[in-house]
């Protein structure tokens, strides 16, 4: 619908020069949705099962685009003006960029990630499990200004009703450290440990 739309072969268009041809779908001026894949706005393309959404924006080739002058191309994912998330990456943000390397996520205002396999948030991270469930990291997990790291979990010898808080001791080990005192008797001393302690460290 419009003038030289194409909506040949099961595909739809509606705009001047629109091209949905093959099953996909396209709505705007020159919008490109061709092959399987879908564009809205003016010069969007979201050809070869791609999906595009904003003045040219572009998240052709399995990508996903949204936003003006967005590029998700190439199996990427951008999210906001002119945020570039091209092969593989993802950008979220105005500005965000992501694109020219491998797997890399960037995500706020402004942010860039040239890292690969990475991912730059700009803003307070907050990780929120629940009492049932748990966070996971390498060993090598961590990276500047970091306040605490801690985690929830059940108690482990009432579940349903309580929950222990553990925080992070920074070291070169894996150590579980409960601190106390205790008093020599006759050159011995007992220490006593929470009542959960052996629950919590099951070997196994």
């Amino acid at each position: 619908m419009g003038n030289e739309a194409n909506g040949s072969v099961t595909g739809v268009a509606v705009g001047a020069s629109a091209n949905g041809s093959t099953a996909g779908a396209a709505v705007g001026f020159a919008a490109n949705g061709s092959d399987y894949g879908a564009a809205v706005g003016r010069d969007a393309n979201g050809s070869t099962e791609g999906a595009a959404v904003g003045h040219w924006a572009y998240g052709d080739n399995y990508g996903t685009a949204m936003g003006y002058a967005s590029d998700g191309y190439f199996s990427g994912v951008a999210v906001g003006r002119q945020a570039n998330g091209m092969n593989t990456n993802v950008a979220i943000g105005a500005y965000a960029t992501a694109g020219g390397g491998t797997e890399r996520i960037a995500i706020g205002l402004n942010v860039a990630n040239d890292m690969d396999y990475t991912a730059r948030i700009r803003g307070t991270l907050c990780l929120d499990g629940a009492a049932s469930e748990t966070i996971y990291w390498r060993s090598t997990f961590g990276y500047g200004d970091w306040n605490a790291k801690a985690f929830t979990i059940d108690h482990p010898l009432d579940p349903a009703n309580k929950v222990l808080r553990h925080f992070c001791l920074e070291g070169p080990q894996v150590w579980n450290v409960y601190a106390g005192n205790a008093q020599l008797v006759n050159g011995q001393a007992v220490v006593e440990l929470p009542e959960y302690y052996s629950a919590l460290n099951l070997v196994g």
